[in-house]
């Protein structure tokens, strides 16, 4: 993973491949970004929590390299994570009461829609109280959320 200076972010990170070591430190770069502003102890974890998501999920569903890229400007804070990723992986959607199984199965082994996995987002748009969203440019996706610091 690499710091290198940029001086349009607040904090940017690049790394080519996703390890434990790169997550490590991408997360404590944040926590001490968030130190660094301010931020109450809870939207420090928010934050941390959130970027996790992301930058686990482009890890899982995208390929490299990635940069976690975050600003704070004007009492906002805002966080991408870019991979070299042009669509969107498949987001399955499940009607309220709606169960999934497993293939092989049998129908008395129902899964419920939110099993321990596929929460990534879920809770990026709870953290962000909805203001998130994707970016396309023609070689990369840019997922991002944005933070009122108020």
């Amino acid at each position: 993973m690499t710091a290198e200076a940029d001086a349009s972010y607040d904090l940017y990170r690049r790394w080519t491949e996703y390890t434990p070591d790169a997550h490590f430190q991408a997360r404590a770069a944040l926590s001490r970004l968030a130190r660094d502003h301010g931020l109450s102890a809870d939207m420090a974890s928010d934050v941390v929590l959130a970027a996790s998501e992301l930058m686990a999920n482009a890890a899982e569903h995208a390929r490299g390299p990635f940069e976690l890229r975050v600003r704070v400007k004007d009492l906002r804070l805002l966080c991408e994570v870019v991979d070299r990723e042009t669509q969107m992986p498949e987001i399955l959607r499940f009607q309220q009461g709606e169960v999934a199984h497993r293939p092989g199965d049998d129908a008395e082994t129902p899964l419920s829609a939110l099993e321990e996995r596929g929460r990534g987002l879920l809770i990026v748009h709870t953290v962000s109280r909805g203001r998130w969203g994707v970016r396309f440019h023609e070689s990369t996706k840019a997922v991002w959320f944005a933070l009122s610091l108020l």
